[in-house]
């Protein structure tokens, strides 16, 4: 091999050639990492923008909650005749049933009314029996003024009994409701 300049100068050339390609390749590197190092700045920079973020999710979230609240606005308007038609048929049911029920319910009623009453006509003499002896002990008791205003109260009573029955009756409900609660509570203490 000879050294001759032609041949160390291709050489060398191709030495120059070579370096010259690396640092091509070396600043498109450079070029790539900092585009790269931009974009990475950039996306920290974002996420470092706390009221940025903020505003943004408040965005969407907001965008979100108005396309909800417009489909329920549309289904509600979609389903509001059905259901006002389902609610026109539950009502026309029920009206129908309580029309159909309620003269039973009346004779129920009545017929319990009438029992009420014919067991208060016949049990009336014994209670005033039974209540006549304690009655007439406290009355002995009890000044002459006030034994007066009870006769006078007795016999008003009596005479609006007479006159409206049904405060009788009613009178006769309570004391038969009375006397059963009194009884059954009796019967829990033994």
């Amino acid at each position: 091999m000879s050294d001759s300049p032609t041949a160390g100068g291709a050489e060398e050339n191709a030495k120059k050639k070579a370096q010259a390609g690396d640092q091509e390749e070396l600043r498109a590197d450079i070029e790539r990492t900092r585009e790269e190092l931009g974009e990475t700045v950039e996306a920290l920079a974002e996420k470092a923008n706390v009221p940025a973020r903020v505003r943004g999710k408040a965005t969407q979230l907001r965008e979100q909650a108005t396309d909800t609240f417009g489909t329920l606005t549309q289904t509600v308007r979609e389903k509001a005749p059905q259901l006002r038609d389902q609610a026109t048929g539950t009502i026309g049911t029920l009206t129908q049933t309580v029309r159909e029920k309620a003269p039973h319910l009346r004779e129920q009623a009545t017929g319990t009314i009438g029992t009420l009453t014919q067991t208060v006509r016949e049990k009336a003499p014994q209670v005033r029996e039974q209540v006549a002896g304690p009655v007439a002990k406290v009355g002995q008791a009890v000044p002459e003024p006030a034994r007066r205003t009870v006769a006078r109260t007795g016999r008003q009573a009596t005479r609006a009994a007479g006159e409206r029955p049904e405060a009788l009756y009613a009178a006769a409900a309570v004391c038969v409701a009375a006397g059963v609660w009194l009884w059954r509570r009796g019967r829990k203490r033994r």
